[in-house]
């Protein structure tokens, strides 16, 4: 059906700027929200909420999860430290960082810009 409507300046832009985003005619956004709003649903009303299923990750006794992300930086930074070694044969390097990991390490010398 062929109805004339007048629109605010605002809410027709927000119209046209959610047609162009979606890709979709300004007359299928405009039906889809007067419908959305006259049927008291919201976007995502009309989908099941989503629930996660935990279960147990199966770690043995004695293991801590929280290891593997140190493993994982200590892995990470002595490869850094290898790549640095083969780049320079400069005795020390200087990192600017604000990782403090990297003070572990006697011949990396790791200076903070953001106090510098």
């Amino acid at each position: 059906m062929r109805t004339t409507v007048t629109l605010d300046r605002d809410l027709e832009q927000i119209l046209r700027d959610t047609a162009a985003r979606t890709r979709k005619p300004f007359k299928r956004v405009l039906n889809e929200t007067l419908r959305m709003a006259l049927e008291g649903r919201q976007r995502t009303g009309a989908q099941a909420p989503f629930h996660v299923q935990a279960r147990p990750i199966g770690l043995r006794t004695g293991f801590d999860p929280a290891g593997f992300n140190r493993l994982a930086d200590d892995l990470e930074a002595e490869a850094f430290l290898e790549q640095c070694q083969r780049k320079t044969t400069a005795p020390d390097e200087e990192i600017h960082t604000t990782d403090l990991d990297f003070g572990r390490f006697p011949r990396v010398r790791s200076v903070n810009p953001l106090t510098t």
